[in-house]
């Protein structure tokens, strides 16, 4: 996966219609070590592949926060994404959507800025909530 690609704006959509939830679990399956338990499903036009990179990052940048558990809730507006791992310092709920600033000696900033850039390309709007028991996203459908 070329990351550096991924931020950039020519990549062009393929969209397909598909169901969100079997996406996540697809994905999901290539972890051994993380717990991924999905509730709910929507019906989507988007990018298969833009999609799975989406949720590979997520999935990346949990196991290298120490999570062990991610839940996903789907409903008909919004996607909420929380895992067990060290999650935000309050304050830097929108920095680590900047590319290249990580909070992880290890990181390169770049796995965050790659879910928001694919979010926001299928016209989604994707926050970071202050959560102390662990990283917590929301991807709104319908773009605020």
């Amino acid at each position: 996966m070329n990351k550096f690609r991924d931020l950039s704006v020519e990549r062009e959509l393929k969209v397909e219609e598909l169901s969100l939830k079997q996406l996540i679990e697809e994905v999901s399956k290539l972890y051994t070590g993380l717990s991924v338990e999905v509730s709910g499903d929507k019906r989507i036009y988007a990018d298969r592949n833009m999609l799975k990179d989406m949720f590979l990052n997520l999935f990346n940048n949990s196991i290298e926060w120490g999570a062990k558990k991610v839940r996903i809730n789907i409903d008909e507006d919004v996607m909420e994404y929380v895992d067990d791992g060290k999650g935000i310092e309050k304050g830097k709920e929108e920095l680590i959507f900047i590319p290249y600033h990580s909070e992880n000696p290890q990181g390169m900033g770049l796995g965050l800025a790659v879910v928001k850039n694919i979010a926001q390309v299928h016209g989604w709007s994707v926050k970071a909530v202050y959560d102390p028991k662990g990283f917590h996203l929301v991807v709104e459908f319908k773009p605020t």
